[in-house]
């Protein structure tokens, strides 16, 4: 018992030390280091690491390999130390196979104890560690793409890799080098090119050796070139005779017809001076994908003549020329119309129209042709005024055309006129017309009025018209347009007749894109007609209303998404005040059809500066098919409300779950701490019976003090903590067919600066006052309404400094109560005092005496709450002074006096 203490001893000593020691009769040995790590070695390879054996005692001893691990062996296996002196041990790692190799080294010497030494290696085939697949994507041809392709050494030995490329593709591959050098658990990086010169795919192996008896490592190359090309048509442009005083626009059309996009660097024209040719100016380069890219050109000649320029066109670096011709003659027959349209007439009815010939030179002129071109000639009939040939001299000759069939056709066609020793003064006029079929008279479903409600300006709205036949028979509907457009479009009206057949739709689309305030409104009308002469013109008045606005909705439309009848869906939209000033709201009100209903609404008369105003909706289908139409949001002082398209459709089923509640959170918002935020909830039972809800504090800040008013059955209630922080809140509903929660989340903020908030319960106007100090104290009437005081009346004085920091902001005004105003002071100027008043506005219940509560905030922490009594109406209440200091905290003075201002 005794020598194994000892022995214990000895190792505990020796291990402090540093290594392993063994000691006995005057010799001690130690051996370092006392643990090896060889870590990666090649399969059928070696490495050696040396261990020292140190005997520091006073006689020598002899050191004996005891055992060793598998993979691993000790030359010499005996070594005899004598004092003083220090001997090396050789410790090889070999592996045979591939696996982790681990275990410990023990060493005897004549029996008098065992020194150990701890290994570790890996064996492994592979020497080389590397991506094994390099993708170079889409490469033009003539063009080069280089990636890195790092290789890191996974021996201790220095490595040279031979480099080399296999497969049908590799001369398409290169590395720019034949080997590369790794030191022993090194890093290098091969630098590989692609460089396709045929279109297509294209693969290859890049071949890594690392030694000879090393196993290789190959890494897939691909990539794929691309060819890039473009055709120009038309070429030449030839713009053919124009009559001088005239203008004819041409298009060149630069199309793509490569595997990818190409550029179009550079159009010019090239021209003599003062020819009438011109290229439409365009930013370069241009970007030539799948569509063609189209350039104009314009031909206005003043006289006649004959003009030739070159259009030069550089395509993904190389020049295209284009010949352009344009030629200038005065006309010596000129007809009118140039084209005739017979418009929309019925069957068996003779519609007829007239060309006017007039000869426009000085002499006499023989027409020697006028006939009918076309694959309808039947439908169109000449009237000749005179037998071909017939002189044409000083006065026009009028020439009937006639239209007449009888089925219902498109009738196209059109009428050859030549003078005779002028070929290039021969007119060709087109002909065109529809014959239809009436039918009964068309029964349209279609909006009485398509409303665009509110548009904030520099903001576009676009409604969608859908005009349905209701009736048995097929409608004919022309001659669209649209009256008194201003900032109303009308997004590609149909130019010819349209055809309805049964339960057919027309879709029409139009756009408000209000460029000036109208807050009473504006309108337009689009208007078309029934093909039946004697029928009334059909009209569509389009209205809107714009204002210069800082808000934002969330959804701009709503779509439920598709429900089964019996089953229910609750959905939120918000609107957001992103302005600085209070914006007074008006109501909200939903105007739909179908199952679509208002589950819960704000009880707000204003939306203070940041703050939204949350309105949930419920979509609960009773039967198939789809409800429609849109939540107004009316904002005070505007003649159209702010709109937002709703939508659902039913589905007949099944419905698993019906018999479940909803209920739904409104958005993510956020407060300042310790003023209170509204939360709109809502909840639906399909069963039909009374719900429950409760608001809860999921999780937030840590020593967070927070309170949570519940509304009632109607889910809404308020929130206000007093920490900074993210608050997630829980509303829960239960009713007849169980229970149902979600989850919403309102981030508090300590707001900077000083904050100054009145709230009050009764049903009168109290108004907070924010007073600068030169414009004086509020125990001073005549301090009160000028513009150094911020109120109801001066929203948004400017104070001090440049900038709107310093610049006090009434973010929130209530005209009745209970009520609450806040007044905002993001960067007050150190050393100043201003003073906070309350003043008795006006009542609605002839109350004599009502009392107000002043909360003031400096950087988020409450400094006062105090209550004010107001006797009469008309006094205002000095509540204090607050002194700001430099360090972002305040000093407040209270005082009692009460004041007359006279506003």
């Amino acid at each position: 018992m005794i020598r194994s203490l000892a022995l214990l001893l000895v190792v505990a000593l020796a291990t402090a030390c540093g290594g392993e020691k063994l000691q006995d009769a005057g010799a001690k040995l130690e051996i370092a280091p006392a643990a090896l790590d060889f870590a990666g070695v090649l399969v059928r390879r070696s490495q050696t690491r040396e261990v020292q054996v140190r005997n520091v005692g006073v006689a020598p001893a002899t050191l004996t390999l005891v055992e060793a691990p598998a993979g691993f062996r000790v030359e010499p296996a005996q070594v005899l130390v004598q004092s003083g002196t220090l001997e090396t041990l050789r410790v090889i790692f070999a592996p045979e196979e591939e696996g982790h190799f681990e275990g410990r080294i023990v060493f005897a010497a004549q029996g008098q104890g065992e020194l150990e030494v701890q290994v570790r290696g890996e064996g492994t085939e592979r020497a080389l560690d590397t991506e094994l697949v390099l993708d170079f994507g889409e490469v033009r041809l003539g063009s080069v793409k280089t990636l890195p392709l790092d290789v890191a050494s996974l021996t201790d030995i220095d490595l040279g890799v031979e480099v080399d490329f296999t497969g049908s593709d590799a001369q398409a591959f290169n590395a720019g080098t034949g080997k590369l050098s790794l030191p022993p658990r090194g890093t290098g990086r091969l630098f590989v090119q692609f460089a396709p010169m045929v279109r297509g795919p294209h693969a290859a192996r890049l071949r890594l050796e690392p030694c000879p008896s090393c196993a290789e490592i190959l890494v897939q190359l691909k990539g794929s070139g691309l060819d890039e090309d473009a055709s120009v048509q038309p070429s030449p442009l030839d713009f053919g005779t124009l009559t001088p005083r005239m203008t004819i626009r041409r298009e060149v059309r630069v199309t793509n017809r490569g595997d990818t996009g190409t550029w179009l660097v550079d159009a010019e024209l090239l021209h003599a001076p003062g020819a009438p040719l011109r290229l439409e100016e365009q930013a370069w380069p241009v970007r030539v994908e799948n569509a063609s890219t189209i350039l104009h050109v314009d031909f206005a000649p003043e006289v006649e003549g004959v003009w030739q320029a070159t259009l030069r066109l550089v395509v993904a670096g190389r020049p295209i020329d284009i010949p352009v011709i344009g030629r200038a003659q005065e006309p010596v027959l000129r007809v009118d119309p140039a084209s005739l349209d017979f418009g929309v007439l019925l069957p068996n009815r003779l519609l007829r129209r007239q060309l006017v010939l007039e000869n426009r030179g000085g002499d006499p002129i023989t027409i020697d042709r006028l006939e009918l071109e076309g694959a309808v000639l039947q439908a169109f009939r000449l009237g000749l005024p005179l037998e071909l040939p017939f002189e044409l001299g000083d006065e026009p000759v009028e020439v009937n055309v006639d239209l007449s069939w009888a089925v219902p056709m498109q009738a196209r066609g059109a009428v050859l006129i030549g003078v005779r020793d002028r070929p290039d003064s021969g007119l060709r006029i087109p002909l065109s017309g529809l014959v239809v079929e009436a039918g009964s008279a068309c029964n349209l479903a279609l909006p009485e009025v398509v409303r665009f409600g509110l548009v904030p300006l520099g903001e576009r709205s676009r409604r969608q018209i859908v005009l349905r036949n209701e009736s048995t028979s097929t409608c004919w509907l022309w001659n669209f347009g649209l009256e008194g457009a201003g900032p109303f479009r009308a997004i590609e009206l149909p130019q010819g007749p349209v055809s309805l057949g049964p339960a057919g739709e027309l879709l029409l689309d139009v756009e408000y894109e209000p460029e000036a305030p109208q807050l009473d409104g504006e309108e337009a009308v689009l208007r078309f007609e029934e093909l039946d002469a004697g029928r009334p013109e059909v009209r569509i008045p389009l209205r809107g209303a714009a204002a210069a606005l800082a808000v934002e909705v969330t959804p701009d439309r709503l779509d439920f998404l598709p429900l089964p009848v019996g089953s229910h869906e609750l959905r939120a939209v918000a609107l957001r005040n992103t302005g600085r000033t209070p914006l007074p709201l008006g109501g909200v009100a939903l105007e739909a059809t179908g199952f679509l209903s208002l589950a819960a609404t704000p009880q707000m008369e204003s939306l203070a500066a940041g703050e939204q105003a949350v309105v949930q909706l419920l979509h609960a289908p009773q039967l198939q098919g789809r409800s429609s139409g849109q939540l107004a949001f009316s904002i005070v002082g505007i003649g159209e409300p702010l709109l937002v398209p709703v939508e659902g459709y039913a589905t007949p089923g099944p419905c698993p779950g019906c018999t479940l509640p909803v209920a739904a959170c409104p958005p993510a918002d956020g407060t300042e701490a310790g003023t209170a935020i509204a939360l709109v909830g809502a909840a639906s039972d399909p069963l039909g019976g009374a719900m429950d809800c409760s608001w809860s504090v999921a999780n937030g800040p840590a020593g967070a003090v927070t309170t949570v008013e519940v509304g009632g059955e109607r889910c809404t209630g308020r929130f206000s903590a007093d920490r900074p922080g993210r608050y997630e809140l829980r509303l829960e509903v239960a009713g007849a067919g169980g229970t149902a929660s979600c989850t919403t989340s309102v981030d508090v903020f300590a707001a900077p600066g000083l904050t100054v908030e009145a709230s009050w319960s009764d049903a009168v106007d109290l108004d907070l006052h924010l007073l600068h100090p030169e414009a004086g104290p509020p125990s001073d009437a005549a301090a009160w309404f000028g513009a150094g005081d911020c109120h109801a009346g001066n929203p948004a004085p400017g104070w001090d400094g440049a900038g709107i920091a310093d610049d006090p902001l009434l973010e929130r005004h209530a005209q009745r109560g209970p009520g609450l105003e806040r007044i905002r002071l993001e960067a007050p100027v150190a050393g100043q005092a201003y003073g906070v008043g309350l003043h008795f506005a006006g009542t609605l219940q002839g109350l004599a005496a009502v009392e107000g509560t002043v909360s003031i905030r400096c950087s988020g922490e409450e400094v006062a709450l105090l209550t004010e009594t107001l006797q009469a109406l008309g006094d205002g209440a000095d509540v204090g002074t607050v002194t700001w200091r430099a360090d972002g905290t305040c000093v407040f003075t209270p005082s009692d006096a009460v004041v007359q201002p006279a506003p």
